[in-house]
């Protein structure tokens, strides 16, 4: 490996984007926590969507993320705290609809599930059901 990268020294991941040194600002926090230049970090969820445009600004509006790579016509990333989720343009991808309930999943934390559930039905967002207080 040349210089710590799993790529060779002209290699560039295969996502568009990737190498344009956009990081994850908790990827740095966690890298310095650390010892070894080998551990895995998260870096994005991806989805594939059939409309990106539409979809970036729903991530951007009704969700409230911000768009990292303006003007792409193939991938966004789009970022809130330190969740990514890269969006790929795929125009003859399935709909989470059609293909089931945990073709797409995410589990994130949250310290107000109610207070993001208020701002999100603000902006918004569909939102399927409103929080609930479990023991």
């Amino acid at each position: 490996m040349n210089g710590g990268s799993a790529y060779g020294r002209d290699e560039r991941p295969s996502v568009p984007g990737a190498h344009q040194g956009v990081e994850n600002p908790a990827s740095t926090a966690q890298r310095s926590a650390h010892a070894s230049p080998n551990d895995l970090r998260p870096f994005a969820f991806v989805l594939a969507v059939p409309d990106l445009d539409r979809n970036t600004d729903y991530f951007r509006d009704a969700l409230g993320f911000t768009v990292e790579w303006p003007g792409r016509t193939d991938w966004q990333l789009v970022r809130r705290g330190s969740v990514s989720v890269m969006l790929g343009h795929c125009p003859d991808a399935l709909l989470p609809s059609v293909t089931g309930d945990h073709a797409y999943f995410a589990y994130l934390h949250i310290d107000d599930a109610h207070a993001l559930h208020a701002e999100w039905a603000q902006r918004g967002a569909i939102v399927l059901h409103p929080p609930i207080d479990r023991d």
